[in-house]
């Protein structure tokens, strides 16, 4: 009771942050708590300590980019019947081609440094701007804009290895 009272507007805050939608971010906070009482035991004594409070806001961050997956892939697959239904669906070889070219992307994404994969993956994968990436991670927005810049780089070798 004590960890809702303190903590719920900025669980809130930041799952809104992540998610932009109000019912979404509700969601994420409540399937936050329904794991933090399950895990209760992971939670120190003293509720107000930053170990807690950190504790808590990365298992909000993490249940909000779950359910931002989550939300993601439906949208794929409605687009996806969308386009089939409209009629202007793309041969088959096209849609295979694309998918290959995008796996072989992701899986260039996962060689990469685990500090430049993170804020990448963020960004491609998840359409994360660099300001939400920065607020998430909790660092600064210029050392996110780095990251990704150079992630890029880095990826466009892996990418262009790989071809040859």
């Amino acid at each position: 009771m004590k960890i809702y009272e303190n903590y719920r507007y900025r669980m809130l805050y930041i799952s809104k942050q992540i998610l932009n939608d109000q019912g979404l971010a509700e969601d994420a906070v409540q399937e936050s708590f329904l794991y933090l009482a399950v895990n209760i035991h992971t939670i120190d004594t003293d509720i107000l300590s930053p170990r807690t409070r950190n504790f808590i806001y990365l298992v909000t961050r993490h249940k909000s980019i779950d359910l931002l997956r989550k939300a993601k892939r439906d949208i794929s697959i409605s687009e996806e019947k969308l386009e089939y239904l409209a009629g202007s669906y793309k041969h088959v070889e096209e849609i295979i081609l694309e998918r290959d070219a995008y796996a072989h992307v992701l899986r260039s994404i996962l060689n990469l440094p685990l500090i430049y994969r993170e804020c990448l993956e963020l960004n491609i994968v998840y359409e994360l701007s660099a300001k939400k990436i920065a607020l998430l991670m909790g660092i600064s927005y210029e050392t996110v804009k780095k990251r990704i810049l150079r992630g890029k780089a880095l990826l466009r070798e892996k990418i262009d290895a790989g071809y040859r």
